[in-house]
């Protein structure tokens, strides 16, 4: 662990080429900023709901989410509550403290924020067997080891970081949470955007990073970073689809949810089309739809609860 001396290396041909293509896409998602700041505020504001939704389970509703995360509403249940301690500690890193960075310090601080029912008084790292082959002795030497890697701060080294981290495992329990949220943190240090969830697209595609992560003493890093950079890919593409719809004129909100549909191979959701488009409300969303299906431009599929939409 913690020798990325490699990096110095040329990177093999799949990690240079998802480099590219993150770097384009940031620079996208930084013009979508400055011409569409309403839009790209909405973005944000969806991935935070669906952040909450995946690092806690997603057992409760979106509704509910958005309203936690808006602090419109307290948190009721062990669920919400839960939600609720994710968000602080994402808007942390997001909002609070943008000079928050890799060291036990800061780290203690996001987990008692994060898991404050069994962070306890904070102040240590694991002291169980957790997850981890490193016995629990060793975690706060591996962690100092961690930190001083951690001072490399270029793109390529974050996931050889998380990488480490993850092995190391010095928050038991809470693993999965703190590792998302470590992820944020080295991202925004390297001056990556996330206005989408990174906490859904990890979930949705951990089996292979879990798969690449055990290869590393047989393979190296490399597998496991270009497995990093395709999931850091895929989340720049979600968020990049709210203004894939503006080819540089005014769209109309019927118009862009029209399209939504048009560029869906399968029947699409409501719902889905809301999660794209996270400026226009359900409401308009639903009154397109109806309007688009009247029309004869669009056919509903299914009953109205569980209607899925596709071109007529």
């Amino acid at each position: 662990m913690f020798d990325y001396t490699f990096l110095q290396d040329k990177p093999p041909q799949g990690v240079a080429l998802l480099l590219e293509e993150i770097k384009r896409s940031q620079e996208r998602l930084r013009d979508y900023r400055r011409a569409y700041p309403g839009i790209y505020s909405a973005v944000e504001r969806a991935g935070r709901v669906r952040s909450l939704l995946a690092a806690c389970g997603g057992g409760g509703s979106e509704g509910r989410a958005g309203e936690i995360c808006a602090r419109n509403s307290p948190p009721i249940t062990d669920g919400e509550k839960e939600m609720a301690a994710y968000r602080d500690a994402l808007f942390e890193i997001q909002l609070g403290h943008p000079a928050l960075g890799p060291c036990r310090r800061d780290l203690l601080r996001l987990y008692g924020l994060a898991l404050p029912r069994r962070a306890g008084t904070g102040g240590y790292y694991r002291e169980g067997a957790g997850g981890s082959p490193l016995p629990p002795e060793e975690v706060e030497g591996a962690m100092e080891a961690w930190e001083q890697a951690a001072q490399e701060d270029s793109l390529l080294a974050v996931p050889c970081l998380l990488a480490d981290f993850a092995r190391i495992e010095p928050f038991s329990p809470g693993g999965r949470r703190m590792g998302c949220l470590v992820a944020r943190m080295l991202l925004q240090r390297a001056g990556v955007a996330l206005p989408s969830s990174w906490e859904e697209t990890a979930g949705r595609y951990g089996g292979l990073c879990r798969a690449a992560l055990g290869r590393i003493g047989e393979e190296g890093y490399w597998p496991f970073i270009q497995c990093f950079f395709m999931l850091l890919y895929l989340c720049g593409q979600q968020a990049e689809k709210a203004f894939s719809l503006l080819p540089g004129r005014r769209m109309t909100k019927k118009s862009r949810v029209e399209a939504v549909v048009a560029g869906s191979l399968m029947p699409i959701s409501k719902g889905e089309i809301c999660r794209i488009l996270p400026d226009v409300s359900p409401t308009t969303v639903e009154a397109a739809l109806g309007e688009l299906v009247k029309g004869g431009v669009v056919v509903r599929h299914g009953p109205a609860r569980t209607a899925r939409y596709g071109l007529a």
